[in-house]
């Protein structure tokens, strides 16, 4: 009789404790791969069982919790995508108004040069003007005489 009882206590502990504790270290070992979808069923109202509900709402916590993580990345990426993108067109009109810059001070230094040169034109225009009325007065008083 003592080993019968033996062994129906064996059995019980073997049926009701061990095995499935062995089940649910393989939850958490499948859990630890990534799977968050695996299915867990409670084998009944015990402290095991309790375990194991306890273990599911671990795992829709945590499946949860990876899904806002892998969304917030999506968000951050697609922004500093936006910001970059944004970036290389500031960069880009920059380019092209320091290109506009460069293409007006090169016209003002043309028109400079040009201001300065028709500055010494004209005066070159009056000397050579003022020198032809003195001859011409010079000469209409040779005329006179």
């Amino acid at each position: 009789m003592t080993l019968l009882t033996v062994a129906v206590v064996v059995w019980g502990v073997s049926a009701n404790v061990l095995r499935p504790l062995d089940r649910l270290v393989g939850y958490f070992e499948r859990m630890a791969q990534g799977d968050l979808n695996q299915q867990i069923r409670s084998p009944g109202n015990n402290e095991i069982g309790k375990l194991y509900s306890a273990m599911a709402h671990m795992q829709g916590s945590l499946s949860e919790t990876v899904g806002v993580v892998r969304r917030s990345g999506t968000t951050i990426f697609e922004r500093s995508q936006h910001i970059a993108s944004g970036n290389n067109d500031l960069s880009s009109r920059t380019e092209q108004q320091a290109s506009s810059l460069e293409e007006t001070a090169s016209s003002m230094e043309q028109m400079s040069y040009t201001v300065t040169h028709n500055n010494q034109t004209a005066s070159s225009a009056s000397e050579l003007t003022m020198t032809a009325s003195q001859r011409a007065s010079h000469a209409r008083e040779e005329v006179l005489q």
